[in-house]
């Protein structure tokens, strides 16, 4: 057995007897997941924009809210299977969702038969297909060891999160639409480094003065280069005789982009993944990382929080408080002026605690820490004899 098959103790699919057909939607759609030709993940600047939301997305912290599955807490926040830590499990599926629109989590069982989950793991969309077994909707996936190897599970165990959920019934839109983008990013890439090539290679433009036949004339471009473009011609004078009717040196000039085009692709890509030039670069201001917060990070937070939430807890347990939140505070983006701000105003009216403002500053908390302390020197309006003030 591999180190695949013990992470995921799979339920197989023949134990539930044979697959019936790909489960057809009402559109008559087949449910087989395919990710755009070429990736939009395989381009410099699409790659930027989505490894910046994956780094920040991995800066989450798990929280379990209520009496069971507590354990899991720790599982989430330190090692969620046998092969990642959280940071890498956080990034590869933040990864999968804006490279795909798509991502999927795999619980980990305890083993074969049992409830009890153990782990969690991401799968690429592009891996998986859906169909029913016994009337019974499955999800099978393909993960990519030494082998690739299948595995299935029903449907209603996996977490499934989608961007651009419009047309089809399981799964989100494919990122058709940048495509063009994606196309001219690749043209001009390439007349880039062709017009380099070119502009490196012809340096001088040559006509003979006879005809001669094509072998002759490679002998005679061999014997005009060894005669003025090698290292021994250090006087820096090009010489030709009467066998050529004229000689052009050609002007090589660098090949640029148009600014204002590259700038409208760029803005093209920016716009799609919901993120700008400041923001790739580490140089946003404080609004733009709270705005980015707000339009990228917080929604697939809260998705990937009611997602699991799902997998984890029946409708029982999440009605009696059970539920799992993926928390990264926007003060991560804060400059030190606003934390230092925000944290004075709100200590001495109990809203926070020393250990809440060691925390906005990533710094471990202290015994005694978690007091909630307020000023006495206010009263009610109207009623100043009776306020009480620390001088008392």
């Amino acid at each position: 057995m591999g180190l695949f098959d013990r992470i995921f103790k799979p339920k197989e699919v023949e134990n539930r007897g044979v697959v019936d057909t790909y489960f057809k939607m009402i559109n008559s759609y087949s449910p087989v997941f395919t990710d755009y030709k070429g990736g939009v993940y395989e381009m410099a600047l699409t790659r930027a924009s989505i490894d910046t939301f994956a780094k920040h997305v991995s800066k989450a912290n798990a929280v379990i809210k209520g009496d069971v599955y507590k354990q899991l807490q720790n599982v989430l926040n330190y090692r969620p299977n046998e092969v990642m830590v959280t940071t890498q499990f956080l990034s590869k599926l933040a990864i999968i969702y804006k490279a795909e629109n798509n991502a999927f989590i795999i619980p980990q069982y305890e083993d074969r038969t049992a409830a009890r989950i153990i782990g969690f793991y991401p799968v690429r969309a592009a891996d998986t297909k859906i169909h029913t077994v016994n009337g019974e909707l499955m999800l099978t996936y393909t993960i990519h060891d030494t082998t690739p190897k299948k595995y299935s599970i029903p449907y209603n165990e996996v977490g499934h999160l989608r961007k651009s959920f419009y047309r089809k019934e399981l799964y989100g839109e494919s990122n058709a639409p940048i495509t063009a983008t994606m196309d001219l990013l690749t043209t001009q890439d390439q007349a880039i480094k062709n017009s380099v090539q070119q502009s490196a290679t012809i340096r001088f433009m040559a006509k003979l003065a006879s005809i001669l036949k094509p072998e002759d004339v490679k002998i005679e471009q061999e014997r005009l280069r060894n005669i003025n473009l090698t290292t021994d011609n250090n006087g820096g004078i090009f010489v030709y005789d009467n066998k050529y009717a004229d000689m052009k040196q050609v002007d090589s000039k660098p090949f640029t982009v148009d600014a204002e085009q590259m700038k409208l692709i760029n803005e093209n890509v920016y716009n799609y993944f919901g993120t700008n030039q400041r923001i790739l670069q580490n140089t946003a201001t404080e609004s733009e990382w709270e705005a980015y917060y707000e339009g990228e990070l917080e929604p697939f937070l809260i998705e990937l929080s009611q997602v699991m939430t799902n997998m984890i807890f029946n409708i029982s347990e999440i009605n009696k408080g059970s539920k799992l939140v993926w928390e990264s505070s926007r003060l991560q983006y804060a400059s030190t002026a606003t934390k230092m701000n925000l944290w004075t105003q709100g200590y001495d009216r109990g809203l926070f605690t020393i250990n809440d403002g060691r925390e906005m500053f990533n710094m471990s908390s202290v015994e005694g820490g978690d007091v909630h302390m307020i000023r006495l020197e206010y009263g009610e309006l109207g009623k100043k004899d009776e306020a009480t003030t620390d001088d008392k």
